[in-house]
């Protein structure tokens, strides 16, 4: 998560998923994010709000890398700002959870931030866009450049920060980013 600036992220590997959550508990973390991986390929994205949810589990699918996107020199750097966030079609009970779970994971944007990440729902599917634009002829002139990655999440289980604990049944061990916002 090199693009956000007042996170420290750690990289931890081989530990049990309730032990994770009681050390970032014990160190004021703010949010677990958790990506499940099956031979390389990411399949499973849990986020767990500290410090007492809630969590939310989805099920990832159609994903492509920032890396696997082919038009390379056009896509650039990611900037260093904060983006600003689209949240399209989440209208029932469960879909304005999700739309607070995803968007609580990023700080507020400066207004001149020229960042986007939208999060699209369209039945029950939850597309990730990471874009930047640019204003070449005016404000009434938009280009968006796609700069990766993007991906579909599907909402598999929803809960409390208690259930992060119960996941450990499924996925014992597992590699995840823990992020600790500065303030």
């Amino acid at each position: 998560m090199d693009h956000l600036k007042s996170l420290d992220s750690r990289t931890l590997l081989i530990l049990v998923i309730s032990e994770i959550v009681e050390s970032c508990r014990a160190h004021d973390y703010t949010d677990v994010v958790l990506v499940h991986e099956h031979r390389g390929k990411p399949d499973g994205l849990i986020v767990c709000h500290l410090p007492y949810g809630p969590t939310a589990y989805f099920q990832l699918c159609n994903v492509v890398s920032r890396h696997d996107i082919k038009d390379k020199k056009a896509m650039g750097t990611v900037p260093q700002a904060y983006p600003h966030l689209i949240i399209n079609n989440f209208t029932t009970k469960l879909g304005e959870r999700t739309a607070n779970i995803l968007k609580h994971l990023f700080p507020v944007p400066k207004p001149d931030t020229k960042r986007i990440i939208t999060f699209s729902n369209e039945q029950d599917y939850i597309s990730f866009r990471h874009h930047i634009y640019d204003k070449p002829g005016g404000p009434k002139s938009i280009e968006l450049k796609e700069i990766g990655p993007r991906f579909e999440l599907i909402l598999f289980l929803y809960g409390s920060c208690q259930t992060c604990t119960l996941w450990s049944d499924f996925y014992p061990r597992v590699g995840f980013w823990c992020l600790q916002l500065h303030e």
